[in-house]
C-alpha cells in the first residue's frame, strides 16, 4: 500500500525521529521497515542497532536511496551495534559525516536550505556493562559534539538520569550517569521531553514488567523544541521518538526563559546593589582574567544573575505586601460591625487594596501588550473595518414613544425629550409632575471671603 507524503517547503521546522530498529539483517524485515519509514511525515531518521557490516553499508544505502542514507558498522563485522542516518526529504543533504569504529556513534552536518544543523546519533553500552566502560563512552562523545552549528544529541542511551520519573516501577537504582550529566552541562544540552512535558511520565522501551525512557533527545539553546511524541516501533521493543524542532536561532520565549527587564535598572535598590557589586568586580580583572573582553563576558553573566536575584526579591516583597493588605481588609471587615470607629480605617485599607489590584492589573495589561507586540500581533485591516462599522452603528437612528409609536415630527421628538430627561435625571422616587418639566438650573453659592 502506497501513501503520499507532502514535503514541507520550509526547512526551518524539522521532524526528527530516533528508533532502535533491533536489526535490519533480514531483507524482508529491512524492506518492510524502510517502506514504513518512507510513509511517515518525518524528515530525518536516527537508527540504532542496525546490525550491519561494512559490506552491507553501501547496499543498504542504495536500497533507501542514493546519497540519502549513511550506515556505520562495528569494525569487527560481527553484526553488533550499528547506527545510521536516513533522509526523507528532497531538500535535505549531507554536508559531512563520520563516526567511531565500534558502530556506536555517528555524527553528521545537514544542510536544510535555511541553516546547518549538527546531529550526533549514539547507541550507548547497556546497563550490564562495567560502569567505567559507559563513562569512557560518554567521555568520547565530546569530540563528536564540538560544532559551531546548532547541535542535537539523540539515540538509545541505555540509561536514565531520573529513575523516579523515567522508570516504571520507579527505583532508587543509580545508572551512574554523572559523565552524561557533565557532558550535557558542558555543551548546554537540554532534555527536550522535560522542556515540553515537564514531569510527565512516558516510556519508550518495555521489557517484561518494567519500562523505561532510554530513547531521548537533547538539544542546545539555539534549537527550539516544539513537540515530542512516541510512535509504536515496528517489530521492535523500542518506540520511535519523534521531535519537531525550529532550527532558526530565534530564542524561545515563555516559562523557564529569562528576559532582560530594563525597568530594573531604574530601581534605586537595584542601582545601589549593582554599584556595590561593580566595585568588587572591577578588582577581579587584573588578577583572574587575561583580557578585558573575558572579564566583560563574565561580568555580563554576573549582571544577569543579579537581575534575576533582584526580581525574586521584588516579587517576594510584592507577595508580602499583597498578603498584608488582604489580611488588613479582612480583619477590619470582621471588626467594623462591633467597632464603628474603625470604619474610616477600613475604608483606607480597602482603598489601598484596590489601588494595589489596579497596579497589578495594569502591569499584566502592559505585559500582555508587550507579548503581543513581540509575537507580531498587529491589528489587521479587517479588524479596523469592523471597528469602524461598529462605531457608525452606535448613534441613535430612530426614536419611539413608550407605547411603541415611532416619533417622526420635530414636535413629537421635543415632547418626548421633555418627558424623558426629567425622569432620567430626577433623584426623586416619583417622577416630577407636568408643571416641573426640567430640574432647576445649578446656582453656585457665592464664595465666602
Amino acid at each position: 500500500m502506497l501513501s503520499t507524503v507532502f514535503y514541507p517547503t520550509s526547512m526551518a521546522y524539522l521532524k526528527i525521529a530516533t528508533f532502535n530498529c533491533a536489526g535490519l539483517t533480514s531483507s524482508t524485515r529491512r524492506r518492510t521497515i524502510f517502506e514504513h519509514l518512507r510513509s511517515l511525515d518525518i524528515q530525518i531518521y536516527c537508527l540504532q542497532e542496525t546490525h550491519s557490516t561494512t559490506g552491507d553499508e553501501s547496499k543498504w544505502a542504495r536500497e533507501w536511496g542514493q546519497k540519502r542514507a549513511c550506515f556505520l558498522s562495528n569494525h569487527r563485522n560481527d553484526r553488533t551495534n550499528g547506527v545510521a542516518f536516513l533522509l526523507n526529504h528532497p531538500n535535505l543533504d549531507f554536508i559531512t559525516w563520520h563516526g567511531d569504529q565500534n558502530g556506536r556513534v555517528i555524527t553528521a552536518d545537514f544542510n536544510t536550505s535555511t541553516t546547518t544543523i549538527h546531529i550526533v546519533n549514539i547507541y550507548a553500552p547497556q546497563c550490564g556493562r562495567p560502569v567505567r566502560e559507559r563513562a569512557l563512552f560518554f567521555d568520547s562523545i565530546y569530540l563528536y559534539l564540538f560544532s559551531p552549528h546548532p547541535t542535537i544529541l539523540t539515540g538509545d542511551f541505555n540509561c536514565v538520569e531520573n529513575p523516579t520519573l523515567d522508570r516504571d516501577p520507579p527505583t532508587d537504582r543509580k545508572d551512574h550517569t554523572s559523565s552524561l550529566r557533565v557532558l550535557r552541562e558542558t555543551f548546554g544540552l537540554r532534555d527536550t521531553f522535560r522542556i515540553i512535558h515537564g514531569n510527565t511520565r512516558l516510556f519508550t522501551r518495555r521489557q517484561g514488567l518494567s519500562q523505561s525512557r532510554i530513547d531521548r533527545f537533547y538539544a542546545c539553546g539555539k534549537i527550539t523544541p516544539l513537540s515530542e511524541q512516541t510512535l509504536p516501533g515496528l517489530a521492535s521493543d523500542h518506540d520511535m521518538v519523534v521531535i519537531e524542532v525550529n532550527t532558526t536561532t530565534t530564542p524561545r520565549h515563555g516559562k523557564g526563559q529569562w528576559m532582560n527587564n530594563v525597568a530594573s535598572y531604574s530601581d534605586p535598590m537595584f542601582k545601589t546593589w549593582l554599584q556595590y557589586k561593580w566595585n568588587q568586580w572591577r578588582t577581579l580583572q587584573p588578577y583572574f582574567f587575561e583580557t578585558k573582553a573575558e572579564w566583560w563576558l563574565k561580568t555580563k553573566i554576573r549582571v544577569k544573575h543579579l537581575l534575576i536575584d533582584h526580581a525574586k526579591v521584588r516579587r517576594a516583597s510584592e507577595r508580602c505586601r499583597e498578603a498584608k493588605l488582604r489580611s488588613d481588609v479582612e480583619t477590619l471587615c470582621r471588626e467594623v460591625d462591633n467597632h464603628p470607629a474603625l470604619l474610616p480605617m477600613y475604608f483606607q485599607s480597602k482603598t489601598r487594596w484596590c489601588e494595589f489590584q489596579k497596579e497589578q492589573a495594569n502591569a499584566k495589561a502592559k505585559k500582555s501588550r508587550l507579548n503581543n507586540f513581540e509575537n507580531n500581533d498587529r491589528g489587521t485591516k479587517e479588524f479596523f473595518l469592523q471597528f469602524k462599522r461598529h462605531r457608525e452603528q452606535t448613534s441613535i437612528i430612530r426614536l419611539q414613544s413608550p407605547e411603541g409609536k415611532p416619533l417622526i415630527s420635530k414636535q413629537d421628538i421635543l415632547t418626548e425629550t421633555q418627558r424623558f430627561f426629567p425622569i432620567s435625571l430626577s433623584m426623586s422616587a416619583n417622577p416630577p409632575g407636568s408643571t416641573k418639566r426640567f430640574l432647576p438650573p445649578y446656582q453656585p453659592s457665592p464664595r465666602s471671603t
